[in-house]
């Protein structure tokens, strides 16, 4: 497995403190990533484009930092630091649902402020070309 972070992220360090609690640190390969730069493997696998990501070994991925923590906990720490989770998709899918909840309030905010209307092309800037395929995909 492979873990997307960032030094500066808290939400990293907590998912990297419970990797190292859980003795995973020989199994999950940690890959320091700038968020900011769009850096191509991490809107590849989280299409929020923030950090922590856990890329499991057969290509899918975990995001936000609480399911990643439950994940390992539950697959490698027999359960001790939080109770069983069944759907680690559904958990992801719902991460992903949060992050969205956090973009529209950007949208909101971009429009507000603005002195003149911008066009629906403008918002590509604020991260719709890495969500919109992601939760197509969530619908079908």
């Amino acid at each position: 497995m492979r873990l997307l972070y960032s030094d500066a992220s808290p939400y990293a360090r907590m998912v990297r403190v419970a990797v190292h609690s859980l003795k995973l640190s020989e199994q999950i390969e940690q890959h320091i990533v700038n968020p900011f730069e769009n850096n191509h493997e991490l809107i590849t696998c989280n299409p929020l484009g923030k950090i922590p990501c856990l890329i499991l070994n057969d290509g899918g991925s975990i995001y936000d930092s609480e399911v990643i923590m439950r994940y390992l906990d539950a697959a490698f720490g027999e359960s001790k630091l939080f109770q069983k989770t069944v759907d680690w998709q559904f958990a992801t899918d719902f991460s992903l649902l949060k992050g969205l909840g956090t973009w529209r309030k950007n949208v909101y905010q971009f429009y507000r402020h603005s002195c003149e209307r911008r066009s629906p092309e403008s918002l590509v800037n604020l991260g719709t070309s890495r969500w919109i395929p992601a939760f197509a995909g969530m619908t079908n």
